[in-house]
Order: structure tokens, then sequence, then C-alpha cells
């Protein structure tokens, strides 16, 4: 499937509705226009569609925007929006899909009851030889992405003023070099911010050190992310399952399936568990950590896929927390919809995973 060249399609578009917008019948030729931009990339996934479509609308809101107050166009911005259109059904088919999958994925919880040995493990790799194995721990003890820990995560130690001086944060870190994820609005892509760690933040940092000086770091930091997949993803996902076999985790249901991917849902559930305030959700909790969009309720939900602790009350209680989750997205949802008409486009892509 080709690439569709989304950012010169916008200024084309944007170029071609402020010089047809004001003349004679300029609604019937926009009309006619956007079918056919909209035809470019029909063959995209739904949620794709919605994402560009989002995004169009976007780019033709700011440039009216832009214009002078006298020019008659800027008053015409809500009419021109409302050619700029989501299909029907668009809406309505996408929303079905995302809560079948929600509600799969809280029927198909992988409970894990020994988080606390599965933790210590992996920070007894943080010492081990294999530059390979103190990768993998860094993962899942920091939840950051592969292609990141390999090489653009960029970890500092975070400090707080004390009566006595300065104290370092045993188990926070700063963190920046956040992956560039489908080109997402509101992430903290580019942006420095603090995550909890789940072993000494001082010695995630050494290990992070020896394996950029090590050969296998220099190499890494050349690749782009392909490259890094291709070149060492079946490899980690193969190393990953035989360290937790070897070791004998009693986690069956986890081990089977698991992969450096699934790293950073674990991540998330038990830092939310160990170090989050009650008082706060999971969604907003795992969007701050994980670095996603403040109010992006419904990628925290596809990292929902873990119960801590056994027994039906842990299951009980993630489902309902999921349950609350769907519920804060229905809400944008509505909102959403509501303003579709006059252009607001808050919370309209649904992405399942960033």
């Amino acid at each position: 499937m080709a690439r569709y060249p989304l950012a010169k399609k916008q200024v084309a578009f944007v170029a071609s509705v402020l010089e047809m917008v004001g003349t004679r019948g300029w609604q019937g030729r926009l009309a006619s226009l956007w079918h056919r931009y909209m035809e470019e990339f029909s063959d995209k996934t739904e949620s794709t569609q919605k994402l560009y479509i989002s995004k169009f609308r976007t780019s033709v809101k700011d440039a009216f925007a832009e214009l002078e107050d006298e020019d008659k166009r800027k008053g015409m911005i809500d009419q021109v929006i409302g050619y700029i259109a989501f299909p029907d059904g668009l809406n309505e088919s996408l929303y079905a899909q995302y809560q079948t999958k929600v509600k799969d994925r809280s029927r198909n919880l992988t409970v894990v009851e020994n988080y606390r040995e599965i933790v210590a493990l992996f920070t007894e790799m943080l010492e081990d030889e294999s530059i390979r194995v103190k990768a993998l721990a860094v993962m899942m003890l920091t939840g950051r992405r592969f292609f990141e820990v390999m090489t653009t995560a960029d970890f500092t130690p975070v400090f707080q003023e004390r009566d006595r001086g300065k104290v370092r944060h045993k188990y926070l870190l700063a963190f920046a070099g956040q992956a560039k994820t489908r080109e997402a609005e509101g992430t903290k892509f580019g942006e420095s911010f603090r995550i909890p760690c789940l072993a000494p933040a001082a010695d995630i940092m050494a290990a992070v050190d020896i394996i950029r000086h090590s050969p296998e770091g220099r190499r890494w930091r050349t690749f782009d992310s392909a490259e890094m997949n291709a070149a060492e993803s079946g490899r980690m996902n193969q190393m990953l399952r035989g360290l937790l076999a070897a070791e004998r985790i009693n986690e069956p249901e986890l081990v089977k399936g698991f992969t450096i991917k699934q790293m950073r849902s674990l991540y998330a559930e038990i830092a939310y568990e160990v170090f989050a305030l009650k008082t706060f959700s999971k969604a907003a909790y795992f969007s701050q950590i994980l670095g996603h969009a403040t109010d992006d309720i419904k990628t925290s939900l596809s990292y929902m896929n873990y119960v801590l602790g056994s027994g039906e009350e842990s299951i009980t209680k993630a489902q309902a927390e999921i349950q609350g989750a769907i519920e804060q997205a229905n809400a944008v949802d509505a909102a959403f919809e509501a303003g579709q008409g006059n252009g607001s486009d808050d919370g309209a892509v649904i992405d399942e995973d960033d």
C-alpha cells in the first residue's frame, strides 16, 4: 500500500479551497473537490481515513483563521467545514469496532500474580553481561519503546529541593527522545517528561551508559526504526521469552506470548499499582507516563491488558477501570459529534496503538 503524501496534499487542498470560496458556485465545486481527495485515500483503514480527514479540516480552519478580518471568506469557515465532512457511517463504524475491541480485551485480561518477582528479575538483568539482556531490562523497567531504548532515549536524574539541599529521586527519571508515532498531535514527542521507574534510577542510567558505549550500541544508533525492527525485534522477542522460561517464572499465561511490545503495557500496570495516587484514574496515569496526549483515553485503553494479583476481585476491579475509561471516551466522542458540523475535531481519531 503506497504511502499517502498527506502534508503535501493538505497544502494543495487548502490553496484550492481559498481560491474557490466566495466565487460563484463554489459550494458545488468544493463538494466535488473534497470527494476526489477522499477517493485518494479510500484504500486506507477507517481509522486512518478519519485521521486524514481531521488533518484536512484543521489545515483549512488554520488557513481561514489567518485571513484578514475584512476578508469576507473569514466568516464562511463554518460553511466551508460543513463540506469537508466525514462520510456517513464512518464514526459509527469506527466506534462499533472500538467498543468490540475493548470489550474483548476486558474479557481476556492476562492475570499476573507475581509481578514483584518479575520486577526483581528484570532488575537483576540490568547487571547482565549481555547488552541485549540489559536493553530488555531497561525497556521493562522504564516502559520505553524498543527503538527508544536502543537509540533515542535520554535519561537524566530528577532532583528535588529540600531544607538540607537537593535530593535525587530514587525511582524517578526525566525522559526525552520519545519516538514520533503517526504524527500524533498532543503527545510528548520532542519534550522531556518525568517517568517512574521500577528499579533504582541510577542503576538504569548506568545500564544505558554501558549499552550506548558498547559495539552493539554504537551500531544500533545508526539504525532507523525499520532497520532496527528488521535486525533485532525477532531475536529480542525470542530472547525475552527464553529468559522468562529459564527463570521458571510461574506466570505461564504471561510468558507464552510475551513480547517486547507488551512490556510497555505491563510496566504501566505495575507503575500504576506502585506509584500512582489512588485519586488518579488509570487512563490519565497511563497517558502521563507513556507520553500520550493528556486527554488520549483511547490509546491508554489499548494498554490495559493485565491484572495484577489473583482472584475475581482483582479482575472485577480491572474491568471496572476499563469501563470507567470507556465512559470517559464516550463523553469525548459525544462532544466531538456535537461539534462536528461547526468544525470541532477534538477526539476525532480512534487509534488502538501508539
